[in-house]
């Protein structure tokens, strides 16, 4: 693996279109403009470190986007990876 089998192209007008095209898939509707924006820009970051791994020579899995490719790594771990921090109480 590791031959670049599934990248996207990164082209700002592109990305637009594949977080459209996302949306809709999973049925995201942001509450407003802002969010959504800031959703796109996490959402550009994760496609960015996808294509980064994918093209990486010798990988033996390939990453792709998911229902969570809107999630920043703390949503996602404090959400779905049942981490809980310690207290001092």
């Amino acid at each position: 693996m590791g031959d670049g089998s599934l990248t996207y192209s990164e082209e700002e007008s592109d990305l637009e279109k594949l977080f459209e095209e996302w949306m809709t898939k999973h049925g995201r509707i942001y509450g407003s403009e802002e969010e959504k924006e800031l959703r796109f820009n996490t959402f550009k970051q994760c496609v960015k470190r996808l294509n980064e791994h994918n093209k990486t020579r010798g990988i033996s899995w390939i990453m792709g986007l998911n229902q969570f490719s809107d999630y920043t790594s703390d949503e996602f771990a404090s959400g779905f990876l049942g981490c809980r921090r310690r207290t001092c109480d």
